[in-house]
């Protein structure tokens, strides 16, 4: 399995989530943990210094521009060395079986999306009492199989938005979807999230966009592919 998290501005919260994808993780046989950093030096340094990032299953990928979450996950999922792909945020945290409970439900044709507990930053998510459960599936981290994230060509390379873009259309052009109906993740509510900046938040000039295109497709009920894979260059980087 291959986990791809693409990662900013986010030294607060990037340790937790890797060390609870290690330990979900620990039931592959074999793994690899794409971490791709978008042009930022704080970030670098941080994963540099932290010993954790030294794990052999765990591979760091600098992109010297700021490309975005989508230009990363396409670049990161073309890379990847495995057959089953995992998208996952960078400041959200899976639980110890979340691998196991996703594997046990998967069909290859599939793409596997669930649901998860909301939690303000700050806050103890292993109280119960700071949890709310979502009441819808998430959207930017979902499972699939590479050849089939491949054969749609990817994301597009927008801002925000295209995670929804994407399986919408992967619905819509008749391929399956399995909506595991449990939470399998905590996802954290912070001032940075991509849904609360102001340039990408769900009251942004630049996500009112996209969501008119999402809604034409949806009138028009026609969902093309992108011309070509979004990607960008970046450099491995040694810890």
């Amino acid at each position: 399995m291959s986990v791809i998290i693409p990662t900013y501005k986010n030294v607060d919260y990037l340790e937790e989530c890797i060390r609870s994808v290690i330990r979900s993780a620990k039931i592959c046989k074999k793994y690899e943990i794409l971490i791709g950093i978008d042009n930022c030096y704080e970030t670098l340094k941080f994963v540099a210094q932290n010993s954790i990032f030294k794990n052999k299953n765990i591979k760091v990928c600098y992109f010297p521009k700021n490309v975005g979450p989508y230009v990363i996950k396409n670049t990161l999922a073309l890379n990847a060395k495995y057959d089953n792909i995992l998208f996952f945020d960078s400041d959200d945290i899976l639980m110890s079986d979340t691998i196991s409970v996703i594997m046990n439900n998967f069909k290859n044709e599939d793409l596997v999306k669930f649901k998860f507990y909301n939690f303000q930053d700050g806050s103890d998510y292993t109280n119960p009492a700071n949890l709310k459960l979502s009441d819808r599936f998430a959207q930017a981290s979902f499972f699939i199989k590479k050849q089939n994230f491949l054969r749609m060509v990817g994301f597009f390379g927008w801002k925000c938005g295209a995670d929804t873009e994407f399986t919408e259309r992967y619905e819509n052009q008749g391929h399956k979807t399995y909506f595991l109906d449990v939470p399998v993740y905590y996802r954290r509510y912070h001032d940075s999230n991509i849904t609360k900046l102001p340039e990408t938040g769900l009251n942004s000039k630049l996500r009112n966009k996209y969501g008119r295109i999402i809604i034409e497709n949806r009138i028009n009920k026609k969902w093309n592919n992108p011309s070509n894979f979004h990607i960008f260059n970046f450099n491995f980087i040694k810890v």
